[in-house]
């Protein structure tokens, strides 16, 4: 909720200025969103959650209310059980019986290390990114929003495809899933093909 985490912010001295910054346990709730969002693909964001809990400023009922209402429990269980397993961060007592109970954690968890340690590894396309958001969330709703969120949301490639006018903007929309229709149509027509061709082959 932005209006609440925004009456929650914290002043801090900063450069000889004073700024607002999320309390603690709203920013854990971000970095812990975030970082299941982009599947945890670098381990500095670990090291953001590793720091900011063992900070001993954490208030754990509200964030395990918090988290529980906003549908990003398994998110944060996610994020402390990372930092925990790769920087060898302590999880709060208060927390851990808490963190234990989603077995779904610990697969998300072992996904994250085997991903973040291959040398070669490429960055993570968008329905990778998606699959792995969708297992972090618990909530069937939350699931549906992002997927719709990932295929109704124009990105770069729609801005760049076609200059619409600004009044016409709104037809970006529209040219997202029909673009993303063709795109994969194409590729699932090229696969039946070669299929078909190695199995002709096969056969003679």
């Amino acid at each position: 909720d932005p209006e609440r985490a925004r009456a929650r912010l914290t002043p801090v001295r900063l450069g000889g200025a004073t700024v607002q910054i999320l309390a603690p346990e709203d920013l854990l709730l971000y970095l812990s969103a975030h970082g299941a969002k982009h599947l945890w693909a670098r381990l500095l964001w670990v090291g953001d959650v590793a720091a900011l809990t063992q900070k001993g400023t954490m208030h754990w009922p509200d964030v395990t209310t918090r988290a529980r209402s906003l549908g990003v429990a398994r998110a944060v269980r996610l994020a402390l059980v990372l930092a925990r397993d790769l920087l060898g961060s302590d999880i709060a007592g208060e927390v851990a019986e808490w963190v234990s109970r989603d077995a779904a954690v610990s697969r998300l968890a072992a996904l994250t290390r085997r991903r973040l340690f291959i040398t070669d590894r490429l960055p993570a396309q968008g329905w990778e990114r998606l699959g792995f958001y969708l297992k972090a969330r618990e909530r069937w709703r939350d699931k549906a929003r992002s997927a719709f969120h990932l295929v109704a949301t124009p990105t770069v490639a729609e801005l760049t495809l076609v200059a619409l006018p600004l009044g016409l903007r709104r037809l970006y929309y529209l040219l997202r899933p029909l673009r993303l229709a063709a795109k994969y149509a194409g590729r699932l027509w090229r696969a039946v093909r070669v299929r078909t061709v190695k199995d002709l082959l096969l056969r003679h």
